[in-house]
């Protein structure tokens, strides 16, 4: 079980809707010092893959709050593709226990 790894620095919501009003599943695209890496989708049944060195993580829109909260709270992150096993991850690096938040 190999995977491919991008560290992740900075990203971009889109959630919109359609001219009908239909919520339209939200994109977070990812990049790493300006260059886009790859991007999280809440897609029902939509594929984690790796295209092009371009990755992309598929969650279900119930983990979109949780998501956010880890973009905005953690650093360094990394997003990780197992397209073998058609799993990805968005994660950190070691922390010390305890923590907490320096602001």
């Amino acid at each position: 079980m190999s995977g491919v790894t991008k560290e992740i620095d900075t990203y971009v919501i889109h959630y919109s809707s359609s001219a009908n009003g239909a919520v339209v599943a939200p994109e977070i695209f990812l990049s790493k010092t300006g260059r886009y890496v790859g991007k999280i989708t809440f897609n029902k049944g939509a594929k984690t893959e790796i295209n092009r060195d371009r990755l992309r993580v598929n969650y279900p829109l119930s983990s979109f709050n949780d998501i956010i909260d880890i973009l905005r709270n953690e650093k360094p992150l990394f997003l990780t593709v197992f397209s073998d096993l058609n799993k990805g991850e968005l994660s950190t690096t070691h922390e010390p226990v305890g923590e907490g938040e320096l602001d």
